[in-house]
C-alpha cells in the first residue's frame, strides 16, 4: 500500500515537474518569438534605413559623375558633335539623379523635408547653370575649355550647397540606426529579464532556456552591428563604421580616393562587373597600407583612408602607391580589358577640427584633382585658400555697391621710362599708366589685386571701369603725356559704355591722342568681335590701344593681326627673373621681334631692377614700367560724381 502511495505521488511529482518543464519551455518559445518579432521588425526599420543610406551615396555619386561628363562637354568646344553627345550623358545622368531623389523622398520621413528641398534646390540650380552655359558651348560661344569653365564659376556655391545637403541627410540615417541598434540592446536587456525573473524557479532548466535566447539574442546583435558598420560588398568599413573606429584619433592624414572609369564598367559590362572591380581593388590597396591604417569604401567608388600620425609627404607617398596601382591595375571582364585612373584629396588632422570635418575637407579636395585631370593630387589645404579666398571677395563684393556711391576710391599715377630716344625734344613722348586704389574705413589706400578679383567674379568691374572713365577724361592732365586706362573684358564688350565713353572722349579737355586704353589678351580673346568694334570705334577719334599681360599664356599671336593695338606690354612674370632665367629672357626676345615686325611700341612690366633695364635696353624695348622707374603716386584731382 505504501509502495502504491509512493507510486502515485512520485507519478504525480513527475508529471507537475513535466508540466512545469513543458510550461517553461512554452514560456521560454513565447518569449523567444516576441523577441524575435521585435528584432524582426527593428531589423526591418534598419534595412530601411539603409536603403535610405545607400540612395543618399548615390546622390553623391551621381553628382560627381555629373561634374565629369561637365568637364567632359566643355573640353569638347572645338567639336560639337562630341560636345552634344556628352551634353546628353550629362541629361541621362540628371534624369537619374532627379529619379533617385524621389525615391529618396519617399523613404525619408518628413522631418527631413527642408534638407531634401536644398538637395532638390541645388540640384535645379546647377541644372539651370550648366544648360545655360552647355547652349552656349554647343552653339560655338567659346574657344576653349577654360573659358566655358570661367563662365561656369558659380557653380562652388551650388556644390557646396549640394554637399551640404548630403552630409546633412548622412548624418541623419547614422543617427537612426544608432537609435535603432540602442532599442534592440534595450528589448534584449528587458526580455532577458524579465524571462530570468520567470524562470528562477526552475534552475537548470531555466538558466537553459535563458543562455540560448542570450546566446541568439547576442549572435543577432552582433550581426546587426556588423551590418550597420561594415561594407557588404568589400567587407571594409562603412562611413558609420569608419567615424565610429577613429572616434579617438586626433593627428594623422585622410585621404579620398574616387575612381575615373568606374561608371564606365558598370554601364558596359553591368554591375556584377563594377563590384568585381571594387573587391579586386579594395583587396590591393589594402596591401599597400600599414598595419595601423585604417580603409573604408564610402560607398560609389570613393575609398577612405586614414594614417595615423601620418604627415603631408608620407600622405602623398601612399597616395602615389595607389594612384600608380589602380594604374597599372589591368581589369578584363569578359575579354574587354580597361584602362582605370583615379584622383585623390588629402587632409592633414591636426585635432583642431573633427574627423567628420576633415573627411569633408579631403572629398572636397578630391574633386578638385578630378578637376585637374587623371591621376591627380590635391591637397585640402588648397580648399582652404580658395575658400579663404572666395570669402575675401564676397566680402568684397558686399562694400564695393556702397563704396561707389561714396567715392571711396583714389587715382595712382606710374610714370614709365622711355629706352630710347632720338634726341630731339618731345620725339618721344612721356606714357604714365592711371592706376585705381580703394580707400579703407581708415581712409588707407588699399591695392587693387585686393578688390579688382572680387568686382570681376561677381559682375561690378564694369561699374568701377565707369567710375575710372569718368573720372579722369573730365580731368585737363599734362599735354605731351600718353596716359593708359586700364577696361575689363566687361566694358570691352558693353555697347552702351561705349557711346558713353566715346561721348566723355569728346568732352574731355584733354587731347584723345593722349589717352591709351589697355586691354589684356584674355579680354581680348572672351569676344573677339566685339573687341575689335571697341578698338576701331575709339581709334577714329584717336586713342591709343595697348594689349596689356602679353605673354602670360601665348594663346593670342592670332588675334594681333585682328587688334589695331599701338603697343604690347610684356607680362611682369616674364620680367622678374629675367637676368636669371634663360627661358624667360628666350620669350622676351621672341615678344621684341615679333613686335618690331607688326611696328607695335613694347612696354616692359615689373622692372624692378637696373639690369633689368640694360637687358631691355639692349633687346630694343621701348618703355620700362615698374618700381625701378617709378613708384606709383596719388594723382592729385577731385573724382566727379555722375549727373
Amino acid at each position: 500500500m505504501s509502495e502504491l502511495i509512493a507510486t502515485r505521488l512520485g507519478l504525480r511529482i513527475g508529471l507537475a515537474f513535466a508540466g512545469l518543464v513543458l510550461l517553461t519551455l512554452l514560456f521560454g518559445l513565447l518569449m523567444g518569438n516576441e523577441i524575435n518579432h521585435s528584432y524582426q521588425q527593428l531589423a526591418q526599420e534598419l534595412s530601411r534605413q539603409h536603403r535610405a543610406y545607400s540612395s543618399v551615396q548615390a546622390l553623391r555619386a551621381d553628382f560627381g559623375d555629373l561634374r565629369r561628363f561637365e568637364k567632359d562637354v566643355f573640353l569638347a568646344v572645338d567639336i560639337p558633335e562630341h560636345a552634344s553627345f556628352k551634353w546628353r550623358q550629362w541629361n541621362q545622368e540628371l534624369n537619374q539623379a532627379y529619379v533617385r531623389l524621389g525615391q529618396l523622398e519617399q523613404t525619408l520621413p518628413e522631418q527631413k523635408n527642408l534638407a531634401l528641398a536644398q538637395l532638390r534646390s541645388a540640384l535645379d540650380e546647377y541644372k539651370n547653370g550648366f544648360l545655360t552655359v552647355a547652349e552656349q558651348v554647343l552653339a560655338g560661344r567659346f574657344r576653349s575649355a577654360e573659358e566655358a569653365n570661367r563662365a561656369f564659376l558659380f557653380r562652388r556655391t551650388f556644390i557646396h550647397q549640394y554637399q551640404n545637403a548630403i552630409d546633412a541627410l548622412i548624418h541623419y540615417s547614422e543617427q537612426q540606426e544608432q537609435l535603432l541598434l540602442r532599442q534592440l540592446d534595450e528589448i534584449r536587456v528587458r526580455r532577458l529579464w524579465q524571462l530570468a525573473g520567470a524562470l528562477c524557479t526552475l534552475l537548470i532548466i531555466s538558466s537553459l532556456v535563458a543562455v540560448f535566447i542570450t546566446r541568439n539574442s547576442l549572435r543577432v546583435g552582433r550581426e546587426l552591428e556588423y551590418q550597420a558598420t561594415h561594407d557588404s560588398l568589400t567587407k571594409l568599413l562603412n562611413r558609420r563604421g569608419f567615424e565610429m573606429q577613429l572616434a579617438s584619433a586626433h593627428r594623422g592624414a585622410i585621404l579620398y580616393l574616387d575612381l575615373d572609369q568606374f561608371k564606365l564598367v558598370n554601364d558596359l559590362c553591368g554591375h556584377s562587373a563594377g563590384d568585381e572591380l571594387l573587391s579586386l581593388l579594395a583587396l590591393r590597396f589594402g596591401r599597400l597600407l600599414p598595419a595601423q591604417a585604417s580603409m573604408a569604401r564610402f560607398g560609389g567608388d570613393e575609398f577612405c583612408i586614414f594614417l595615423p600620425n601620418a604627415d603631408a609627404s608620407q600622405a602623398s607617398e601612399l597616395a602615389q602607391q595607389l594612384l600608380r596601382e589602380i594604374q597599372n591595375y589591368p581589369f578584363v571582364w569578359q575579354g574587354r580589358l580597361f584602362s582605370l585612373s583615379g584622383a585623390l584629396g588629402i587632409a592633414i588632422a591636426d585635432g583642431q577640427q573633427s574627423l567628420r570635418e576633415h573627411i569633408m575637407r579631403a572629398d572636397t579636395a578630391c574633386a578638385i584633382a578630378k578637376e585637374r585631370g587623371t591621376g591627380q593630387i590635391a591637397f585640402a589645404t588648397e580648399v582652404d585658400q580658395q575658400h579663404h579666398q572666395l570669402q575675401s571677395q564676397m566680402s568684397w563684393a558686399a562694400q564695393l555697391p556702397q563704396m561707389l556711391q561714396q567715392d571711396r576710391f583714389v587715382l595712382f599715377i606710374q610714370h614709365m621710362q622711355a629706352l630710347k630716344s632720338t634726341g630731339a625734344q618731345h620725339s618721344v613722348p612721356d606714357h604714365a599708366e592711371i592706376l585705381i586704389r580703394a580707400l579703407d574705413e581708415q581712409g588707407e589706400p588699399v591695392p587693387p589685386g585686393q578688390f579688382l578679383p572680387a568686382a570681376e567674379r561677381f559682375g561690378l568691374i564694369g561699374k568701377i571701369d565707369r567710375w575710372v572713365t569718368r573720372t579722369i577724361l573730365q580731368q585737363a592732365l599734362p599735354p605731351h603725356t600718353v596716359y593708359g586706362i586700364n577696361l575689363s573684358a566687361a566694358s570691352l564688350g558693353d555697347h552702351a559704355f561705349l557711346h558713353t565713353l566715346r561721348d566723355w572722349i569728346q568732352a574731355s579737355p584733354t587731347p584723345a591722342q593722349q589717352w591709351c586704353f589697355e586691354i589684356t589678351e584674355t579680354a581680348a580673346m572672351t569676344d573677339i568681335q566685339a573687341a575689335r568694334h571697341f578698338v576701331s570705334t575709339l581709334k577714329q577719334l584717336g586713342c591709343r590701344f595697348a594689349l596689356d599681360d602679353f605673354g602670360s599664356g601665348f594663346s593670342s599671336f592670332s588675334y594681333l593681326k585682328e587688334l589695331d593695338v599701338d603697343y604690347l606690354k610684356i607680362d611682369g612674370s616674364l620680367i622678374r627673373n629675367l637676368e636669371r632665367n634663360a627661358s624667360d629672357l628666350a620669350l622676351v626676345t621672341a615678344v621684341v621681334q615679333m613686335a618690331k615686325a607688326l611696328r607695335l611700341k613694347i612696354v616692359a612690366e615689373f622692372v624692378e631692377n637696373q639690369h633689368q633695364l640694360e637687358i631691355l635696353r639692349d633687346l630694343g624695348v621701348d618703355y620700362a614700367q615698374g618700381y625701378a622707374v617709378h613708384r606709383p603716386a596719388p594723382l592729385l584731382i577731385q573724382p566727379v560724381k555722375e549727373t
